[in-house]
């Protein structure tokens, strides 16, 4: 968890990207995730961050279909206005 707390992401490294991204983060993740998505989400123009209510870090494990369920949402609308 040290390593965690202490990674520096640098966000102003993917400010450049110009593609749909979504950040999907579990409401119960750790505050230095949290910290660190919401880093990345501030940087990137256009970042959608959906967050998974009672879902910690591993929502890929604990609700799979779940996080399905929103990456094909998300893919669902990407070119569309």
């Amino acid at each position: 968890m040290i390593a965690v707390r202490n990674y520096d992401i640098e966000p102003e490294r993917f400010r450049h990207m110009a593609l749909p991204i979504c950040i999907l983060q579990g409401e119960d993740t750790t505050d230095a995730m949290k910290k660190a998505t919401g880093s990345l989400s501030d940087a990137i123009p256009g970042t959608e961050t959906i967050i998974l209510p009672g879902e910690g870090h591993v929502a890929m494990l604990s609700a799979p279909d779940k996080l399905a369920s929103e990456i094909v949402h998300f893919f669902g609308g990407v070119g569309r206005t």
